[in-house]
């Protein structure tokens, strides 16, 4: 196993490479010459930095002696290149670890942590981002005309830091190893969903996108368009021209001979200030056998639900089931990211049932509820006038007191629209229903 923290200054093109030589008593190669790839400026996020990287190579027979070697290459001005805390260690095989299920992969996908003040990066995890290109940088919610406010990142659980395009067109990327898990990947039981905030300034055009990409053994993507997803960027017009970002989702199958996930995270700039946003960056494998992140995921058109309780609301992998306890404050909110349901009635209903014994199921597509035992909490279909519940722009919220006598039950809620004459229809042409999310009442 060799590891070696590899780095450079700035912009400087410098590097050096880590190379692994097996050789036989003669001081013959056995096998090709092995190696720890150079960081590049690219790959540093053009920081002055040095970054953990790590490989395992099986010793071949016949082995008499390991050479290692540190190679430089210099490609004029100041000698940039950097290296450190290089090693290198026998250790027995070991088998590749399962990925871990239903939890968020990315590493600082929410840019919160990071030993270097102002960088997306994490130098001492390998596992980390990598930078593709030109550079990002994480600023502070509020902290400038081209971010955010601090309130706005408040109401969408978005934590205190941003990710910004910095130097125009930048990007980063992380992949994970799933090759431990080529069994269930093969017979089609693996989905991914993959999700991030993304946005920009004002009427700016620059924008942020995700690509997630499912790689063979190789590296050669796999499954055709199938192996490729691709969360489009929020436009200024989706963003009514403010300061702000919107979330974007996907939840895919993993297609067969999948053995790692690419993910990346681009900016795209077109000229004057630089305003691309990108924030809450997540990857979420699950097994379809088993529960999975949205275990619940309604008709998974444009309508989401956020539920908190004492906090403020969020949803997603991960998100969709709370504890609570009598006294509680219940916290909603409902909302058409891209407005397709915009003004749309709003209704939201419930399901009671003891914990651990879920109702049965509805028997309808979308339906996440027991029809035959709905609670309604709001009702904007039998009403008339001012004040009667609908899906607003930028979401309905609301909220509710967890009442006494519920203890060891759990609350189902599930939120519908039923859309507008003459507005879009839904896919089910009836109604459009968000994810359920569950309540646990202790």
């Amino acid at each position: 196993r060799s590891i070696a923290y590899l780095g450079g200054i700035g912009t400087d093109a410098d590097q050096v490479r880590l190379e692994v030589q097996f050789l036989d008593e003669s001081l013959g190669s056995i096998v090709p010459t092995q190696q720890i790839d150079p960081v590049s400026a690219a790959h540093r996020n053009a920081q002055t930095t040095l970054l953990k990287r790590e490989r395992d190579d099986l010793v071949p027979a016949g082995t008499a002696y390991i050479v290692v070697d540190l190679v430089f290459d210099y490609f004029g001005g100041n000698a940039g290149a950097l290296v450190d805390n290089v090693s290198a260690r026998l250790v027995a095989p070991t088998p590749p670890v399962p990925v871990a299920l239903n939890a968020n992969l990315v590493v600082n996908g929410s840019f919160e942590t990071g030993p270097l003040p102002g960088s997306p990066l994490t130098p001492n995890d390998p596992q980390g981002w990598f930078g593709l290109g030109a550079s990002c940088g994480v600023l502070s919610y509020g902290s400038g005309a081209n971010v955010p406010s601090s309130g706005f990142a408040t109401s969408e659980g978005l934590g205190g830091a941003v990710l910004k395009d910095w130097t125009g067109n930048g990007g980063l990327s992380q992949v994970f190893d799933v090759s431990a898990d080529a069994a269930a990947i093969d017979a089609g039981r693996y989905r991914t969903f993959v999700g991030a905030w993304l946005g920009g300034a004002t009427n700016d055009a620059d924008w942020a996108e995700v690509w997630m990409s499912f790689q063979d053994a190789n590296g050669v993507q796999v499954g055709g368009t199938g192996g490729l997803v691709h969360l489009p960027p929020v436009t200024a017009a989706e963003r009514n021209n403010q300061t702000k970002l919107l979330p974007r989702s996907a939840d895919v199958a993993v297609p067969a001979g999948t053995r790692s996930i690419r993910l990346e995270l681009r900016f795209g700039y077109f000229g004057g200030t630089v305003s691309g946003l990108a924030d809450d960056v997540r990857l979420v494998v699950y097994d379809t056998l088993f529960p999975g992140p949205v275990t619940y995921p309604g008709t998974g058109e444009d309508l989401r639900l956020f539920s908190g309780v004492n906090a403020q609301p969020t949803t997603g992998p991960g998100s969709t089931v709370k504890s609570a306890t009598a006294g509680d404050v219940l916290d909603l909110r409902v909302e058409s990211p891209d407005g397709t349901f915009d003004y749309a009635p709003l209704l939201i209903a419930a399901n009671v049932h003891p914990t651990g014994s879920p109702p049965p199921p509805s028997g309808l597509p979308g339906l996440e509820l027991d029809p035959f035992s709905l609670i309604f909490l709001v009702n904007g279909v039998r009403c008339g006038g001012f004040g009667c519940a609908a899906v607003l722009p930028g979401g309905t919220v609301m909220n509710f007191p967890i009442p006494p006598g519920f203890v060891n039950q759990t609350v189902r809620l599930q939120a519908f629209a039923l859309p507008l004459a003459g507005a879009t229809p839904p896919a089910n042409e009836i109604f459009v229903g968000t994810e359920a999310h569950e309540i646990d009442i202790h």
